[in-house]
């Protein structure tokens, strides 16, 4: 941690137009997504705010499109654009939480499984080696499925989403597990750390204070594109049916919405989502690209 304190991570920043381009975007993504309430006049999920008569209005620029509805309607009369800005909201809220909770369940047992070895180590590596060799995504969708078929109707509605987070964090622990677990394997063999151990400090002590702190770097690197990857589970679940439900704003669910009326010619339903959830993955991997090249010691 030291020495990406040192390092002039904002002149790197500077130097990267590709990752001042991405990061504008992620921001503006992310303003819109925060302050959709105030930015549109339409909340696209209150049925008091929908009218019928507005249903299926192309985008402005074309024939019968309507000034009030710059990226068209869709059967319900809800604004398109406003739809975005609510669905990318959830989307952000979704990813962000279970790659928090990836990040406090892997880091945690890499912690443990680095620093005391023995069978810690033992159990938490066959665990981690264990789960990737099933894929995220089907990890993800057995969690989220058999969880939902245990819910009515009504529980459905209230906790889909928090099952989504604990279904997607859950699936992509071990990778934090094992970058930890190496870097903890190293850095416990450190000078500093010996000499603390030789001063008295306890393990625990040792743990957080010396050995969590130079072991963060990767994990940032990790968390920064599993953001991205998390936010594609989200809408993957979503258009499956096994995320959460059609009711609730999200991109994945505009999309799955979407996809059904495409045939019948109401292209701007499903297009501007899937536009979207590109453009907000694409920004995030750009600058986890930078990033990681930023971080790295080698580079230094």
């Amino acid at each position: 941690m030291q020495k990406f304190l040192q390092h002039n991570i904002v002149q790197d920043y500077l130097r990267t137009p590709s990752a001042i381009i991405s990061s504008i975007v992620l921001v503006s993504i992310i303003f819109c997504a925060i302050f959709a309430g105030l930015i549109t006049n339409q909340n696209p999920f209150d049925p008091m705010q929908l009218d019928l008569m507005d249903s299926q209005l192309p985008p402005v620029w074309l024939e019968e499109g309507d000034g009030r509805f710059i990226l068209g309607t869709d059967e319900q009369g809800r604004d398109v654009l406003a739809a975005l800005f609510y669905g990318s909201r959830l989307s952000l809220l979704v990813g962000l939480a279970s790659v928090l909770l990836s990040c406090f369940i892997g880091i945690g047992l890499g912690l443990a499984a680095g620093f005391f070895r023995g069978m810690t180590d033992v159990i938490v590596t066959r665990l981690a080696d264990l789960q990737m060799t099933i894929p995220g995504l089907l990890v993800a969708l057995m969690l989220a499925g058999v969880i939902k078929s245990q819910m009515s109707m009504e529980m459905q509605e209230t906790v889909m989403i928090y099952v989504v987070i604990l279904a997607i964090g859950f699936s992509d622990w071990p990778k934090y597990a094992r970058v930890t677990r190496s870097a903890v394997m190293i850095e416990s063999q450190e000078d500093y750390v010996l000499a603390a151990r030789a001063m008295g400090a306890s393990p625990w002590y040792i743990l957080f204070k010396h050995v969590l702190p130079n072991v963060m770097r990767s994990n940032i690197v990790i968390a920064t594109v599993g953001l991205g990857i998390a936010i594609m589970l989200e809408a993957t679940l979503s258009f499956l049916g096994a995320g959460v439900p059609v009711s609730t704003p999200s991109l994945g669910t505009l999309i799955r919405t979407g996809a059904n009326f495409l045939f019948a010619g109401e292209w701007w339903v499903v297009l501007f989502p899937g536009l979207m959830l590109i453009l907000t993955v694409f920004s995030i991997n750009i600058l986890g690209d930078w990033l990681r090249d930023a971080m790295n010691p080698k580079l230094d």
